[in-house]
């Protein structure tokens, strides 16, 4: 569930689902949501981009009272960024070691932002649509919607392992950000806060 809150940032996931871009090169950040009423279940991520623009993801996840919480290494390579008519491609794995939740499963995502005319962009930043594939707990495709408003105020949807999520973040301070999310039919909330900025 990696966010940005700044408009020369990028994210690799919108909610759960991966993205077809990676932070630029030289970031690190550290996000987590959970839903205390929901035995505690949490997401957290911790994201370092490397100056060759590979991202590498520790997460962990707790999704059950009674197991215990799984930790699991994400790699994802970008293969061309989004300019022009070009979309941007990444490729990754999820959970490399095996010791996570997804099994060293394998995915490919495609995305590019929507052109706006004018008018739009007095009140839109940005809106990004990306679509992908994926193998094992991935489980084939997903897609996902981006929209990022001139006020700073982020909006997320997205179809993944066959079930929607919904979320949106607001920027507190330039580095740190607030995100609520429906992640599988319960309710997170969590916040970002962004270590090393480039």
């Amino acid at each position: 569930m990696c966010v940005t809150i700044l408009s020369t940032c990028r994210a690799d996931q919108d909610l759960l689902s991966p993205l077809a871009t990676t932070p630029y090169p030289n970031q690190l950040k550290l996000t987590a949501v959970g839903a205390p009423w929901h035995h505690g279940d949490s997401y957290t991520w911790l994201d370092y981009t490397a100056p060759q623009g590979v991202e590498f993801q520790l997460e962990r996840t707790k999704l059950s009272p009674d197991r215990p919480a799984r930790y699991g290494l994400n790699v994802t390579y970008p293969v061309l960024i989004d300019i022009g008519s070009i979309p941007a491609v990444t490729v990754g794995m999820r959970d490399v070691l095996g010791t996570g939740i997804d099994h060293m499963a394998l995915y490919a995502a495609v995305g590019k932002a929507a052109p706006l005319s004018e008018a739009q962009s007095k009140w839109i930043r940005s809106l990004t649509l990306t679509a992908g594939v994926g193998t094992g707990n991935i489980e084939g495709l997903f897609i996902s919607v981006r929209l990022r408003l001139t006020s700073g105020l982020q909006l997320f949807g997205e179809e993944y392992r066959y079930r929607p999520d919904i979320g949106f973040e607001f920027p507190i301070e330039r580095q740190v950000s607030a995100k609520v999310a429906s992640l599988n039919g319960r309710l997170f909330f969590g916040a970002e806060i962004r270590i090393l900025n480039n």
